[in-house]
């Protein structure tokens, strides 16, 4: 259906008007500096969308496989170039904030860069506008070290076709009527 013929139309609370979704299948890396807010724009995770009520909620699923060379990884969403900082945790004692974070610490710095973990989130925005909107994707490491979507630090691949494979990170967009 086509926009306009979708605003003559009633839908009632809670009915999903539209459904964006992208998908990553290719593997990509970050290497981040110091400091808590260095964060690098994931390449295919920004998915776009054009509400058609300005009032209506979107929802944000965010599935990501992230790999490092340390201990810690992070996500955070901007909203056409802004963070959201309301779906950002609080900064207790100086802690850095993010949307998302996993720690991925098994004492061993020799088998945690072979690891890959799911990070993964369902977020809430109001659309406040019927223009474009892009939802983009940052992600970080622990300072000074590197992040990787879709693949580990230490990824292996063997001649044989055995080892690591490359999974799909992913993001939908929902756009809910309130």
């Amino acid at each position: 259906m086509h926009n306009d013929v979708l605003a003559n139309s009633t839908f009632p609370a809670g009915h999903v008007i539209q459904v964006v979704h992208v998908q990553k299948s290719s593997t990509w890396s970050y290497a981040t500096g110091s400091g808590s807010d260095n964060y690098g724009s994931i390449t295919g995770l920004a998915p776009t969308i054009t509400p058609l009520y300005s009032d209506s909620k979107i929802l944000i699923y965010v599935n990501l496989y992230i790999g490092t060379s340390n201990y810690q990884t992070k996500y955070r969403i901007l909203k056409n170039g802004n963070s959201l900082t309301n779906l950002l945790g609080d900064a207790e004692g100086g802690r850095p904030q993010s949307v998302g974070t996993v720690i991925n610490y098994d004492n061993d710095s020799t088998t945690q860069k072979y690891s890959l973990v799911m990070l993964t989130g369902i977020h809430q925005d109001i659309s406040n506008s019927t223009n474009q909107l892009t939802y983009q994707i940052q992600a970080a490491a622990y300072n000074g070290h590197t992040v990787y979507l879709n693949r580990s630090y230490n990824w292996q691949i063997a001649a044989t076709g055995g080892y690591d494979a490359v999974p799909s990170s992913t993001v939908t967009l929902m756009e809910i009527k309130s």
